[in-house]
């Protein structure tokens, strides 16, 4: 499917500076959600004790979050 123009939203350009600002945001996001993940993938695999079990399910479950996240935020 082509889209034309007149289909397309009507958004503000954003300036030079508006541009760079929102990239540099970008860039800070997405090395917290990195460090996040990797400082949880290493909490992941220090977990011990009587609930390791659930304690290990719930890190996977915010680790893959976070790379979702990541990726989200890279693209």
């Amino acid at each position: 499917m082509t889209i034309t123009r007149s289909s397309q939203a009507h958004l503000p350009a954003l300036g030079d500076h508006q541009r760079a600002e929102i990239g540099n945001e970008l860039q800070a996001t997405l090395l917290e959600l990195i460090d996040l993940s990797l400082v949880g993938k290493q909490l992941h695999w220090s977990v011990v004790g009587p609930l390791f079990r659930p304690l290990h399910l719930q890190l996977d479950e915010l680790i893959d979050s976070w790379r979702e996240l990541s990726d989200t935020v890279a693209e």
